[in-house]
């Protein structure tokens, strides 16, 4: 099940967003700067059985932070903009065994299409029409 939590609502899910911050730390070496942190929404996969395995953190980020022929790019199609709504994802399941079990292939592909819904209904309450996925490894 994915839970999304809003900015304003951060303070009543420090633990699970401490969480899904550690494993983006570990596995990917991101981190998120105080101003990132402060207007990010946090998307939360969590079960009994494992605890919070993912999730996405979406925030606003500003163009000329991005790598330069992104940026550029970004620019190109969008002037008027400076600010892009990135994404940073990750999927921690055990890799072994567990992972390849039907019930780890289920978890996988409910995992990605729930985070699908979700990143919809965020873009759509905030009014944003395209994110910027980032799928660089620590």
């Amino acid at each position: 099940m994915l839970n999304i939590i809003e900015p304003k609502d951060h303070h009543l899910h420090t633990s699970k967003i401490s969480s899904l911050l550690s494993l983006l730390k570990i596995y990917q070496n991101f981190s998120l700067l105080p101003e990132e942190k402060e207007t990010a929404t946090f998307i939360i996969a969590e079960n009994k059985k494992f605890g919070v395995y993912g999730g996405a953190v979406v925030f606003p980020q500003n163009i000329k932070d991005l790598y330069s022929k992104l940026a550029s790019a970004f620019l190109e199609f969008l002037p008027e903009n400076d600010k892009i709504w990135s994404i940073r994802l990750c999927f921690c399941l055990d890799q072994g065994e567990r992972f390849l079990t039907l019930e780890g292939l289920e978890i996988c592909e409910k995992f990605y299409q729930d985070l699908h819904q979700s990143l919809q209904e965020v873009g759509q309450k905030k009014g944003i029409h395209y994110f910027a996925l980032t799928l660089r490894l620590g």
